[in-house]
């Protein structure tokens, strides 16, 4: 009998993270990939199989990937894979393999956060019994809500990151204007994600974006260039905008959980910045957010978390 009760996988627009879980309930033995190293999900878990010297596959697997799940099936937004459950676990002799939206998994992970997983932005008062929300950049933009049964059911998925960004002034007016030249459509994940701070910085800088965004990051972080600190600055305010503009449409008054790949290595840098003020400057709800809490989720792993949820059943509950 394998020691393994399954595998789950989140998959975003650039890496893969994969783990196995025990039969006591926890995750072991993690692996990262670049999904464009891998033609396929299949590809990267023989990968990963092998790298870990398993001579099979768990029988069940859960996988979460960033991009809208129909009918088990995904066409990635910011990756070429498209990921069919039931042909993958065909493909690898699964019995099972579940299919849910990553920001889905990012929502089921937030009744098993503990405060060591947390880092808080602005205390509030959370609504007993009030939705939450949880969002994120990081190659994209995750949007999701939790409704209070806190069940797979009472998620939200959306696809909230592609709502149309508003400026609020006039850098970030010149910004969204050259983004509308060279995409049409200015989503906030256009503007609140890796290649969104890439985006913002070439504006900016007026070289187009040379910069990576972990550069400009660093830079930023460091004081060292006044366009790459410009450039962070907007990129919290945007995100402060497309938040609030989150919790008042899902009445998220329970709380907002941020998370992705980018914000956890900037906590410090986020709660000094404007992202707050930007957060609560919605005229006359200016009280109503004011009063929602808001914490980043800077546990390493959150929507695996999510999965294993899904993979033992819990998640239907």
């Amino acid at each position: 009998m394998s020691a393994w009760s399954g595998l789950v996988a989140d998959i975003g627009g650039t890496n893969a993270r994969i783990a196995l879980v025990g039969a006591d309930g926890g995750l072991a033995r993690p692996g990262r990939y670049l999904c464009a190293d891998f033609p396929n999900l299949a590809a990267a878990l023989r990968r990963y199989a092998e790298d870990q010297g398993l001579d099979a596959l768990p029988s069940r697997a859960a996988v979460c990937a960033a991009g809208p799940v129909e009918d088990g099936r995904v066409r990635m937004t910011n990756h070429a894979w498209e990921i069919d459950a039931a042909a993958t676990a065909d493909d690898l002799g699964m019995d099972r393999l579940g299919l849910i939206n990553d920001f889905t998994a990012q929502a089921l992970a937030l009744p098993a956060l503990g405060p060591g997983d947390l880092f808080p932005i602005a205390p509030g008062r959370a609504m007993p019994g009030a939705a939450t929300a949880v969002m994120g950049p990081g190659t994209g933009l995750g949007v999701a809500g939790l409704m209070p049964g806190a069940g797979i059911g009472d998620v939200v998925t959306s696809e909230g990151g592609h709502m149309t960004a508003a400026p609020r002034d006039a850098d970030e007016a010149r910004v969204v204007a050259a983004l509308e030249g060279r995409f049409g459509h200015v989503s906030y994940e256009r503007l609140v994600s890796g290649p969104g701070l890439e985006n913002i910085h070439g504006v900016l800088a007026g070289d187009g974006g040379t910069l990576s965004a972990a550069e400009i990051s660093r830079r930023a972080l460091a004081g060292s260039d006044d366009a790459c600190v410009r450039a962070l600055d907007l990129f919290f305010s945007f995100l402060g905008s497309a938040a609030a503009d989150v919790v008042l449409t899902l009445g998220a008054r329970g709380g907002l959980y941020l998370a992705g790949g980018i914000l956890p290595g900037m906590t410090g840098a986020l709660a000094a910045s404007g992202f707050h003020a930007r957060f609560c400057d919605k005229g006359r709800f200016a009280d109503y957010l004011g009063a929602v809490p808001v914490q980043v989720v800077v546990h390493p792993a959150p929507a695996q978390l999510g999965l294993m949820r899904l993979l033992t059943g819990a998640g239907d509950d």
